[in-house]
């Protein structure tokens, strides 16, 4: 999960940008985004669209965020989450930069701030491996010693690793 913070409340309108690497994408429910505008603010001060553009979500596209009051109402609070994205990935995924770009907030007063934009990594601390040698000792996840390794997820050597064969 991603959650989006700021340190003040003097803010009527957030807007930015979410790039997602390819395997990595927005959790949906009954076909809506698991997003959540998360105790800052109010859905009926606020609302909030996410759209993704450039591509689909599933394929490391853009989803464009926008936050917004209708009546210039502000954020609520100065600590904890403006916005709560809940993120999935695929059976392969491992890892990569999920990047927030063209950043846009702004005042009761309709001043416009551009922050930089911010990458992080996202890793699901699991690796990919097509074999495993027979000097480490496989368990399972609950902790079970296996003599060989399953298809699946097993640790090996202190370590997640998925073992068969990688498509």
């Amino acid at each position: 999960m991603i959650s989006l913070t700021n340190p003040d409340d003097e803010k009527t309108l957030v807007q930015f940008d979410l790039r997602l690497p390819e395997g990595l994408s927005i959790k949906e429910t009954g076909g809506e985004y698991a997003i959540d505008i998360a105790g800052r603010t109010t859905w009926r001060k606020h609302s909030l669209d996410a759209n993704a553009t450039g591509g689909t979500n599933a394929t490391g596209g853009i989803t464009r965020f926008l936050l917004a009051s209708s009546s210039n109402a502000t954020l609520s609070g100065t600590s904890g989450a403006v916005i709560a994205i809940t993120l999935a990935a695929s059976d392969l995924y491992q890892s990569g930069d999920v990047k927030l770009e063209n950043i846009l907030l702004v005042t009761p007063e309709e001043k416009e701030i551009f922050p930089s934009d911010v990458v992080f990594s996202v890793s699901t601390g699991i690796e990919m491996v097509n074999a495993v040698t027979k000097n480490n000792t496989v368990y399972t996840l609950s902790g079970q010693r296996l003599a060989a390794p399953k298809k699946g997820i097993n640790i090996v050597g202190g370590k997640k690793v998925i073992t068969g064969t990688v498509p």
